[in-house]
């Protein structure tokens, strides 16, 4: 006695609704790892671009005010 097709191709189907979500799951979990990757590197760049701003600023403002106090002595 042998099994009919329809058995035979049920577990084909399963399997292959399986192996879909798989794929499916790990993509979507792919997407979100980048995605919280790419935020931490904004955060990361925009926090890098902010001190080298200041740092700019500071210097600025100090070479501005050497030069105003050697204008103002006579």
């Amino acid at each position: 006695m042998t099994a009919p097709p329809q058995h035979k191709q049920r577990y084909y189907y399963i399997f292959w609704s399986i192996a879909t979500l798989s794929v499916v799951i790990g993509q979507i979990n792919v997407i979100n790892t980048y995605n919280r990757l790419s935020n931490n590197l904004e955060t990361i760049i925009i926090e890098q671009a902010s001190k080298e701003v200041s740092k700019a600023t500071k210097e600025s403002s100090e070479v501005f005010n050497e030069r105003k106090s050697t204008k103002d002595t006579p």
